[in-house]
Parts: C-alpha cells; structure tokens; sequence
C-alpha cells in the first residue's frame, strides 16, 4: 500500500490526474483504516485539480 500511495502522489505531482485518482480509488478499499483515509484525501485533491468543485458539509444548527 505504501508504494501505491507514493506511485499516486508522485503521478499527480505530475500532472497525470487520471491515473492518480484511479490508484487512489483502488486504495478507497484498503484494509487499513490510515490508508482509506488518504486515498479520500487524495481523491478529492485530484478532484480539486481537475477543476471539479468539493461537496460543501453544511454544520448542524
């Protein structure tokens, strides 16, 4: 899983977003809990980039 993880921030490093986001989706199903949670993080990072705008969380009242 580490090497996954290197291998998708150093494609969106370098600008291949495709490939970044679908090794970070692979990693969405990982056994550790440390890894789905970057993969999330990565995902949305790719989405960002990609000009896709972010699900905006409303705060309960």
């Amino acid at each position: 899983e580490q090497r996954q993880i290197l291998l998708a921030r150093a494609l969106s490093r370098t600008g291949q977003f495709d490939d970044a986001r679908s090794v970070w989706e692979h990693l969405l199903n990982a056994h550790s809990s440390r890894t789905r949670l970057l993969a999330a993080e990565g995902v949305d990072r790719v989405r960002f980039a990609q000009g896709e705008s972010l699900p905006t969380h409303t705060v309960a009242p």
